[in-house]
């Protein structure tokens, strides 16, 4: 019994050695001991993880994206770095295309590259018609979505330790502003992080009291439906940096909110008076409601 046992054990050594040499096998530092070590076992393992990678059962991940890619499109009509430079406006163009292929092999290029850059292409692509385009999008945000929450409770726990530390403080507040506003969360879950970023946020203005850290509040609490407090903030910008220009912004977006058109007409006489100067998101913001009025 033990020597067929061994028997079995050296002929399996011999198949995955064979395939070893013709190069349908790769073995890994982990893998070579566990077909040593553990007779016959061990080599079935191997020989199944083998079966299984050529059939495409598993093995169709990150590792063979590129593979995949190239199988799509020729490397003729792949987007070059140098075609995406500038941002994901080239990406957005190509979903716009009638080429499902092309189509997946931006995708795909995307998730090979750097997803967390390309946040809004990906939220556009799970809204496409073409079901691999959707899959791999989503499969892309699952990713980015689990690696935010992983990386914001550590800063939690950081925080919660050392609630002194003021890069900590700052780094923790910049990363969930930029997962809130992403398109990645939503419903109770972007309540909950919304809340505490407004925490932060407060944290940080007590702490600088840095005009950034005011104007990152109202937009949050404009976010959140909290007129009251907006208003309340606004003034207080104001009475700080008088010459705030977000302040004109705001403004007119609260008497939006709020239905004010008494007061959209007297901000708008008010941006007319002599002597004053408006940025032109200011003149443009005041030529819209005049339109409006």
């Amino acid at each position: 019994m033990v020597k067929l046992f061994l028997l079995i054990h050296l002929l399996l050594l011999l198949s995955i050695v064979y395939l070893r040499m013709i190069c349908r096998l790769k073995l890994s530092m982990t893998t070579i001991p566990l077909v040593l070590f553990v007779p016959v076992w061990g080599s079935i393992s191997v020989l199944v993880e083998y079966y299984l990678r050529k059939t495409h059962r598993i093995g169709t991940a990150a590792e063979n994206l590129e593979v995949m890619k190239a199988s799509l499109v020729s490397m003729d009509e792949m987007p070059t770095p140098e075609d995406e430079e500038g941002g994901s406006v080239p990406l957005q163009d190509a979903l716009l295309i009638d080429n499902s292929q092309m189509k997946r092999s931006v995708i795909l290029n995307v998730l090979m590259q750097d997803a967390n850059s390309y946040i809004k292409v990906l939220n556009e692509a799970r809204m496409n018609e073409d079901a691999e385009v959707v899959h791999y999008a989503t499969t892309a945000m699952m990713e980015l979505s689990k690696e935010y929450e992983f990386r914001l409770q550590k800063f939690a726990e950081m925080y919660a330790d050392d609630p002194d530390n003021d890069v900590l403080l700052t780094e923790y507040r910049n990363y969930i502003e930029q997962y809130v506003y992403s398109g990645m969360v939503e419903g109770q879950m972007l309540e909950l992080h919304m809340n505490t970023y407004k925490q932060l946020l407060l944290d940080c203005i007590k702490r600088f009291d840095a005009k950034q850290d005011y104007c990152s509040l109202v937009n949050c609490l404009f976010e959140s439906g909290e007129l009251a407090l907006v208003r309340s903030y606004i003034s207080k910008i104001e009475e700080k940096w008088p010459n705030e220009e977000n302040v004109w912004l705001f403004k007119f977006r609260l008497a939006y909110e709020t239905n004010d058109t008494d007061e959209i007409h007297s901000l708008i006489n008010e941006t007319k008076e002599d002597g004053k100067f408006f940025s032109k998101d200011v003149r443009n913001m005041v030529a819209f409601w005049e339109k409006k009025q």
